[in-house]
């Protein structure tokens, strides 16, 4: 499982994870409408690992492993644009091994009338990758409101539950601010990477969110939206690399959106 996982990390300990998912709940929404299109854009840039479902996966394995990034596979999906409940399993963790990635990534959710189901799938992707030894990602995410989803109390559980089921790494909110995160980095014994979330159009925000969380204690970011949506793709990679492989700061990472 360390081997896996230190694919996925590198010989910093930091890392940008490109999600590139959401057409399992989404569709073909701008940025990913044509995948492979976005991948070849992006795929020289210093990052790390691309998140992708198991369709894209199959067809893009062999650009990803070209260009010696990480691949990390969905297994799960959230409800679709038009469905109803949380979460399904598409995939497995064999299924995951026979295409070649480095880790799986799967949803934890917490509080609302699904949370027990959730978390039994998360604990049954962890049991299954502590059989393959292959690293789980979980992205446990608070069913909670619009506002309180970001509260540190409601992460920070969250973030702890997903590290006793058994995950080598969470991907959840940022709750704002270097304080409140530090709380969930500190409760949480395992790497935690940030979500990115919608796109934002305000660029300085999302590299001082890098850069706080960073200072926090996280690791890295997986982030998607943020990423493919923006006008300046590769430009915006190379930003946050710099705040997460180098510890620049947001005034010197800007310069690369220039």
């Amino acid at each position: 499982m360390n081997l896996r996982l230190n694919r996925i990390l590198g010989l910093k300990d930091r890392v940008i994870i490109v999600a590139m998912d959401h057409g399992n709940f989404a569709g073909p929404i701008h940025g990913i409408i044509n995948i492979e299109k976005t991948l070849r854009k992006i795929i020289n840039e210093n990052f790390d690992g691309i998140i992708l479902c198991p369709g894209s996966a199959v067809k893009l394995a062999n650009l990803i492993g070209k260009y010696r990034k990480s691949l990390i596979l969905r297994v799960d999906g959230a409800r679709t644009v038009y469905g109803e409940g949380i979460t399904r399993r598409i995939s497995s963790v064999t299924d995951a091994i026979r295409i070649g990635a480095d880790a799986i990534i799967a949803m934890g959710y917490i509080g609302g009338k699904d949370e027990n189901e959730s978390l039994v799938q998360l604990g049954s992707f962890a049991i299954k990758c502590r059989e393959w030894n292959i690293p789980l990602i979980a992205e446990m995410i608070p069913l909670a409101g619009k506002e309180d989803k970001f509260n540190v109390n409601y992460i920070k559980v969250a973030a702890r539950i997903g590290a006793e089921i058994g995950a080598s790494m969470i991907k959840t909110y940022y709750t704002g601010s270097i304080e409140s995160f530090r709380e969930v980095v500190e409760g949480c014994h395992i790497p935690i990477v940030i979500a990115g979330g919608p796109k934002m159009d305000n660029d300085r925000r999302i590299l001082e969110i890098v850069k706080d969380a960073i200072e926090a204690g996280a690791i890295g970011v997986a982030f998607g939206r943020n990423i493919w949506q923006h006008s300046n793709p590769n430009g915006m990679i190379r930003a946050i690399a710099k705040i997460v492989y180098d510890d620049a700061e947001v005034e010197d990472a800007i310069k690369e959106l220039i």
